[in-house]
């Protein structure tokens, strides 16, 4: 049949390329012998739109594209009509001489001879049909697919095909010569060998030797030796497998293909993932030294910290500690400096990823030098800078120094970091103080510093008592009075019998050299009974020294000491 530029104007109306001959008749449209239909091929001449129609003989049938070009063997466009023979047949016989040397371990389903003279190509690809007989194959039976170069003599593979419903194999071709259909032979190829698997960051990389004849290589693998339940067709070795989970176990086999027919697995071959990076890595500063935590991380058998003292840390730092664990204290560190960290997983199959990079200001160090100057009821503290410092504080205690003493900016005054004395008031004279520093920045406060003590004293003896009075006490006693002295630690009663009465002056009461010593503000005088003539004087005392008297000395009265 003879197709005009009239039947090519109603194939384009349609939108579609001529399906031609009996499309997917399944094993009843096959046959045993040589079926042949000649016709012509028809163009338009152009390149953006050829319509090809040829009349194919039962078993065979050509599905053409919508803007598919013919070219010639330059690749132009081809123009006009051009006589073609279709054949097929499911004879070996019947392939042309050439031909009939069949592919290794095949045997002939069928084929189609498409002759076009010199034409031979399509500008885009074209789905060839060719039916199979059922009793060869069935639909869903993988075969294998050739192409035949009278040229060079040689079959040619394009791939395994799946037979569809209609019992046709259907590739994709993009010149026409002769097509055939082989069944493979049954026996499958050998196993691959010398699987190897290499780990990586949530992948693995697969390796085995080639398989004669094999055509393609399927991997299967998954979380146990018997459950390899993932499979990823058409594999090559060096195949990367991705998407696995960081610190988890796997295990891999091979199966080399042929023609649809699948070798047994190769052995079995595991590894673990090198672990993910760390999480969440937190640094905590103290002094000189930082302790730090993180996320732990799947599969994590141990874990390196790396540090260093600016930004952009990297497992190539020298500064490190390996094996560590969470939790771990880097020591050795510099008081008062800001420290970069970063941590790493490991596990047998290697290292992980840095983690994100984590920082600290550490405290500064304890101050030294420290000095306590005591004065009257408070101590001045003066002490050396401490590198880094913004500010310090000054604890002080009657007993062990402990967070709780107190401490000098309790009430928001901070000493500035030049700021190197203090003076400590509202002290009790006499008593022993002890005192520390320590040196505070963003990233905390220091150690305590060592321990110095200081006893704050008056510096100037207190002022005279006043108010004293002496009346008759008890038997062979008499009771001396007097008001408070400020500053004052104890007090004085200086006594002397003059056996007349006229007053002796204080300075004579006072070189008498008799007194009694009191705390408080009143004592009792012990005197022999019946004596009479008894003068009194009474002196303020504290670490700076004795008062003088301001009243004359006091008589008892004139009376007898009973």
């Amino acid at each position: 049949m003879k197709f005009t530029k009239t039947h090519l104007g109603w194939v384009a109306l349609l939108g579609i390329f001529a399906l031609l001959g009996l499309y997917g008749c399944g094993g009843s449209s096959s046959s045993a012998t040589k079926a042949t239909a000649t016709g012509n091929l028809s163009t338009t001449n152009g390149t953006t739109a050829s319509q090809v129609a040829v009349t194919a003989p039962s078993g065979v049938s050509l599905a053409i594209p919508a803007a598919t070009t013919l070219l010639d063997g330059s690749g132009a466009p081809v123009t006009g009509s051009i006589a073609t023979s279709v054949s097929y047949s499911t004879t070996p016989a019947d392939l042309p001489a050439a031909a009939q040397t069949l592919p290794a371990g095949t045997t002939l389903a069928a084929f189609a001879d498409i002759s076009m003279g010199s034409v031979k190509t399509f500008s885009s690809p074209v789905a060839l049909a060719i039916s199979v007989p059922a009793a060869v194959a069935q639909p869903g039976d993988l075969l294998a697919v050739y192409s035949f170069d009278s040229g060079t003599g040689v079959w040619t593979s394009a791939g395994t095909y799946a037979v569809d419903s209609n019992g046709a194999v259907s590739p994709q071709v993009t010149h026409l010569s002769i097509w055939a259909v082989f069944k493979t032979a049954t026996t499958p190829p050998a196993k691959p060998a010398n699987l190897t698997v290499t780990p990586g960051n949530g992948q693995v990389t697969l390796t085995w030797d080639s398989v004669t004849d094999a055509t393609s290589y399927n991997v299967y693998y998954g979380a146990g030796a018997t459950s390899l339940s993932t499979k990823v067709t058409g594999a090559v070795s060096g195949q990367a497998i991705t998407g696995l989970t960081n610190g988890g176990g796997y295990y891999f086999a091979v199966t080399a293909v042929n023609a649809g027919v699948e070798s047994v697995h190769s052995t079995v071959a595991s590894t673990v993932l090198a672990p993910a990076a760390p999480t969440a890595v937190t640094p905590v500063g103290g002094s000189g030294q930082a302790s730090l935590t993180w996320a732990a991380s799947t599969g994590a058998t141990s874990y390196n910290i790396y540090y260093g003292t600016s930004p952009g840390v990297t497992a190539a730092s020298t500064s490190k500690v390996v094996g560590a664990v969470n939790g771990q204290a880097v020591t050795g560190l510099t008081a008062g400096s800001s420290y970069y960290f970063v941590v790493t997983a490991v596990n047998v199959s290697g290292e992980s990823p840095v983690s994100a990079e984590s920082s600290v200001l550490l405290a500064p160090a304890a101050p030294k030098g420290i000095v306590v100057s005591p004065g009257d009821g408070q101590a001045t503290i003066t002490w050396t800078v401490a590198t880094g410092a913004t500010s310090y504080n000054i604890y002080y205690d009657t007993g062990s120094i402990t967070a709780a003493s107190p401490k000098l900016n309790t009430a928001g005054t901070v000493l500035s970091a030049t700021q190197l004395d203090a003076t400590v008031t509202g002290l009790q004279n006499g008593i022993v103080y002890n005192f520390a520093v320590t040196a505070l920045d963003a990233g905390g406060e220091s150690p305590v510093s060592a321990i110095k003590q200081g006893t704050p004293n008056p510096t100037s003896a207190p002022g005279s008592p006043t108010g004293v009075t002496v009346t008759q006490g008890g038997a062979g006693q008499a009771q001396v009075s007097w008001g408070t002295v400020s500053g004052a630690s104890s007090y004085r009663v200086y006594y002397l019998q003059t056996g007349t009465s006229t007053a002796p002056s204080s300075t004579q009461v006072l070189a008498g050299a008799a007194y009694v010593t009191s705390s408080g503000t009143s004592t009792t005088v012990a005197l022999p009974s019946g004596s009479s003539y008894w003068w009194f004087a009474v002196t303020a005392l504290n670490a700076a020294g004795e008062s003088g008297t301001q009243n004359s000395p006091k008589p008892n009265g004139g009376l007898t000491i009973p």
